[in-house]
């Protein structure tokens, strides 16, 4: 890597974090790298696959999106038994949803290998007050 390269490197990290700073994202560590992750000259990447939770999505809007494990303990996530918990869980899904531009793929899993065994898995709740099951 010659010099040239590693200062357009510091420019673009620059560049991404003045950007990032004018989001409305929580600003951390994480949140930040899914920012880099995810733009490219302040344009989403092209082409690409971008893998990311339902929180980080907030703001961002793709052609396709896939919300795969759409089952309770997953989404929502098991420590959200009721309350603010679970409705920020509520608020997260329907975030990944309305991301969504063109299409939306949903997907549960009937029966999954865990460390305990093969077990049986329940669909999301989400999904039925959807009444998608």
């Amino acid at each position: 890597m010659s010099e040239f390269d590693k200062k357009e490197d510091i420019d673009a990290f620059t560049e991404y974090y003045r950007n990032f700073n004018h989001t409305e994202e929580i600003k951390n560590l994480a949140n930040f790298l899914n920012y880099i992750a995810l733009y490219s000259n302040n344009k989403v990447i092209e082409n690409a696959v971008a893998l990311l939770t339902g929180h980080t999505a907030k703001g961002l809007e793709f052609d396709n999106v896939f919300l795969v494990s759409m089952n309770e303990g997953i989404f929502p996530d098991f420590r959200a038994k009721k309350g603010r918990k679970l409705e920020e869980e509520r608020r997260n899904c329907y975030v990944a949803i309305t991301r969504t531009k063109q299409k939306l793929f949903l997907s549960y899993t009937e029966r999954k290998d865990t460390y305990y065994g093969d077990r049986e898995h329940q669909p999301s709740r989400f999904l039925k007050e959807m009444e998608l099951i």
